[in-house]
C-alpha cells in the first residue's frame, strides 16, 4: 500500500494517494488502540510487543520474525508521515511507533521494558529471524532485506519525529545490515562461501552456515525473491555487490528450467545495473509475473524507467546529510539530499560537490563528474 500511495504520487494521482494513505492511517490506528479482536499488546513474561490476531511464522509463540513484521508497520506509517507529518507526531500514535521499534531495537541499556538491541546481532552485524534458536544449525535469518527495511524505516521515522538517536540507530543498523548482507548473503569479497559451494548467493544465514532455497521452495528464484522484498529508494546497496550480475543470471537459468517468477522484484534489481535490459525483461512478462506481494506493475516500470534516467548509484561516496543518494548516467552525477529538519541545510559530499537543501524538500542537483584531487 505504501508503494502504491508512492507510485500514486509520481504520477500526479493524489486522490488514489490519499485513499491508500487513509487506509494505512486506519490500520495503523486500529492496531495501535489495542481491541479485543485486533492490536498490540504487552507481554511482560517476555518483555515483548505482541499483536492480534497473530498466528503467523511462531510470531507469539517463538519470538520469530519480529525484525520482519514490526518493519512493515513503520513503513507504512512512515509513508504516511512524509505526506502527513502532523499525523504521524500525534502522542499516540508517535509512541506507539516507538514502542514497536523498541521491541525490535530498543538502544536504552537501563530499560527493562525490553531487552537491548533484541534481534540484532552486534557481533555478526545483521539480524536474525529466528527467536528462540532451537534448531540445530542454530539461529537462522532468511529475508535479509526485511531486515534493511526494518532499519530504513526507523531512520526516517526519527527523522519524521525530530529524534535524532532514533535517527541515527536506524542508520547505523542500516548501514550494518548493508554491509552484512553484502558479505554472508551475496558473498562480495568471494571469501564467504566455501569452495564446494556452487551457487553466487544464499537465501538462507544459519549460524553455522547457509543455503540457497526458502523455507518454501528450492528454487533459487524463491531464494532470492524473498531477498529483494520490499524493494525500495533503501534497496540500492545491492549495487554494491560486483556479482549482482551474476546472480541475475543465475535466475534466469532458473526461469529457462521452470517458468518466470518474482519478475518484478528480478526485473527492479536488473534496473540497477542495467535498465535497458530490466525493461526488456518486463516486456514479454503478463502483469501477473510483475504483481506479487502487493507490487505493482505500475511500480515495477516506474522504478526502471527512474534508474534509465538516472544511472547507476555511487557507493564511495558519502555526505554529511542523514539521507542522501548520488547516481551517475554517462559522466555525469545527480546528488540527491532529503532535508525533513526545518531549516535550510548545507549539505557536503565527500567528492567536493555540496549544494543547499530547503527544509523538508528533496533537492537535486546534477553536475559533470568530478575528479578528486590527489
Amino acid at each position: 500500500m505504501a508503494d502504491m500511495a508512492n507510485t500514486a504520487r509520481q504520477f500526479g494521482h493524489n486522490d488514489v494517494m490519499q485513499r491508500c494513505l487513509d487506509l494505512i492511517k486506519t490500520k495503523t490506528e486500529a492496531y495501535l488502540a489495542e481491541g479485543d479482536d485486533i492490536g498490540f499488546y504487552y507481554d511482560p513474561e517476555w518483555a515483548t510487543l505482541l499483536f492480534v490476531p497473530c498466528q503467523v511464522h511462531g510470531v507469539a509463540e517463538q519470538m520469530n520474525d519480529h525484525v520482519y513484521y514490526y518493519g512493515y508497520f513503520l513503513r507504512a506509517a512512515v509513508a504516511v508521515g512524509l505526506v502527513d507529518r502532523e499525523w504521524i507526531n500525534r502522542p499516540d500514535i508517535k509512541n506507539g511507533l516507538l514502542e514497536i521499534a523498541a521491541d525490535v531495537a530498543n538502544f536504552d541499556r537501563e530499560s527493562e521494558r525490553f531487552p537491548f538491541l533484541r534481534c540484532f546481532d552486534s557481533y555478526a552485524g545483521h539480524s536474525w529471524g529466528n527467536g528462540n534458536g532451537a534448531y540445530s544449525q542454530g539461529l537462522n535469518a532468511e529475508p535479509s532485506s526485511e531486515s534493511i527495511n526494518f532499519a530504513a524505516a526507523l531512520a526516517l521515522l526519527g527523522g519524521l519525529i525530530e529524534e535524532p538517536a532514533v535517527r541515527d540507530l536506524g542508520i547505523m543498523l542500516y548501514t550494518a545490515e548493508c554491509e552484512a548482507t553484502l558479505d554472508y548473503w551475496f558473498n562480495r569479497w568471494e571469501d564467504s562461501f566455501p569452495d564446494n559451494f556452487r551457487q553466487p548467493f544464499v537465501g538462507m544465514l544459519w549460524g553455522s552456515g547457509g543455503s540457497c532455497r526458502s523455507w518454501f521452495d528450492v528454487r533459487p528464484t524463491e531464494a532470492l525473491g524473498v531477498n529483494l522484498l520490499p524493494i525500495q529508494a533503501s534497496s540500492t546497496y545491492l549495487s554494491g555487490n560486483p556479482n549482482l550480475q551474476a546472480v541475475l543470471d543465475s535466475i534466469y537459468e532458473d526461469w529457462q528450467r521452470a517458468g518466470p517468477r518474482w519478475g518484478g522484484l528480478i526485473a527492479m534489481a536488473q534496473a540497477l545495473t542495467d535498465p535497458a535490459r530490466a525493461a526488456k525483461l518486463v516486456e514479454p512478462l503478463p502483469d501477473k509475473a510483475l504483481t506479487e506481494w502487493s507490487l505493482h506493475p505500475t511500480t515495477v516500470r516506474l522504478w526502471i524507467e527512474t534508474f534509465a534516467a538516472i544511472g547507476r548509484p555511487v557507493e564511495d561516496v558519502s555526505c554529511n546529510a542523514p539521507f542522501y543518494a548520488v547516481f551517475e548516467q554517462e559522466g555525469a552525477r545527480s546528488y540527491h539530499v532529503f532535508n525533513l529538519g526545518e531549516e535550510p541545510f548545507e549539505a557536503r559530499f565527500s567528492d567536493g560537490f555540496h549544494l543547499t537543501a530547503a527544509p523538508r524538500t528533496v533537492v537535486t542537483e546534477w553536475q559533470p563528474k568530478l575528479a578528486l584531487s590527489a
